[in-house]
């Protein structure tokens, strides 16, 4: 029943809202990685997102969808998602630690970039002059911007 103007609008919302949390989160944990290791933060983080999604999944009834998947393919999807999860925030609270806040952030600016290599080569996605002078200019910044 949304018109397309206020659904971008709430979407807008939404977007604003994840930054925030975010950037609140990575404060955080700058803050308590001072007086714990990066694995048991990260742990500590998956396993209550983890926990927060199951009870989502049961809230909204979509974990009855599990019942038609076969078992193997359930093991897999659970390692795969500890394997995802634990890595990713491993590698993301330990430069968070060692490297700070900014520089975190910073180095987030090459998702898009690292993602679109990535799909050229496996994928075989197109990459035009445009975006290709995008991506060059976002490694350059990110250079100049971590320099000390």
């Amino acid at each position: 029943s949304l018109s397309s103007s206020s659904f971008n609008y709430i979407g807008f919302i939404f977007l604003t809202i994840a930054i925030c949390i975010q950037s609140i989160q990575n404060v955080i944990v700058k803050i308590v990685a001072k007086y714990l290791p990066a694995i048991v933060i990260s742990a500590s983080t998956a396993t209550i997102s983890g926990l927060m999604f199951l009870l989502l999944a049961i809230k909204t009834g979509v974990i009855s969808e599990l019942s038609v998947t076969s078992k193997e393919l359930l093991i897999l999807l659970v390692l795969a998602g500890i394997y995802g999860m634990f890595t990713g925030m491993l590698m993301a609270f330990y430069i968070l630690k060692t490297q700070g806040v900014t520089i975190f952030n910073i180095t987030q600016l090459l998702i898009p970039v690292s993602t679109g290599i990535f799909g050229y080569f496996t994928l075989g996605e197109k990459v035009d002059v445009i975006q290709a002078t995008g991506a060059v200019i976002i490694i350059v910044g990110c250079v100049f911007a971590t320099k000390r």
